[in-house]
């Protein structure tokens, strides 16, 4: 499946990109497409079922810091009196970036721990434990705000 009109509509909103001047929509699609996600029935984006669903928060985290590269060469300067603060740009760009990136879905690793292995078995808390189940652990946080 592809991304629809609606995602590329809603992704041009998050990046305020209303035109295709800088990005077509052939270029989002294919973005939010690299961003897909385990839909609600729980099915996988490579199963024949899977119903299109992306990580739109993902995809303009990437877009943003991809926009913040672009003017990471950019200078502050004095002229004419005045003072030009040209890095603000992307500053304004990584926070635009780290703010969808909050936003996107998690993502979830599901560790398992193999009680027969022989280092696990020297350890006194595996072996008083009770209960022996695999953990799920969240891998998903804001990246700390560098900037301020």
């Amino acid at each position: 499946m592809s991304a629809s009109a609606a995602d590329i509509a809603d992704l041009r909103e998050m990046i305020a990109e209303p035109t295709t001047t800088t990005y077509t929509d052939a270029q989002l699609a294919t973005l939010v497409e690299s961003f897909a996600l385990i839909d609600a029935n729980e099915l996988e984006p490579d199963d024949d079922s899977w119903t299109a669903t992306y990580d739109l928060n993902a995809a303009a985290a990437n877009i943003w810091g991809r926009k913040a590269a672009a003017c990471a060469g950019l200078y502050d300067f004095s002229a004419d009196g005045g003072t030009f603060h040209r890095s603000q740009a992307a500053k304004d760009m990584r926070a635009q970036a780290r703010y969808y990136q909050a936003r996107s879905a998690p993502s979830s690793l599901r560790a398992h721990i193999d009680h027969d292995y022989e280092r696990d078995q020297q350890s006194d808390y595996w072996r008083d434990s009770s209960e022996l189940q695999p953990a799920s652990y969240i891998a998903n946080a804001a990246e700390p705000d560098e900037d301020e």
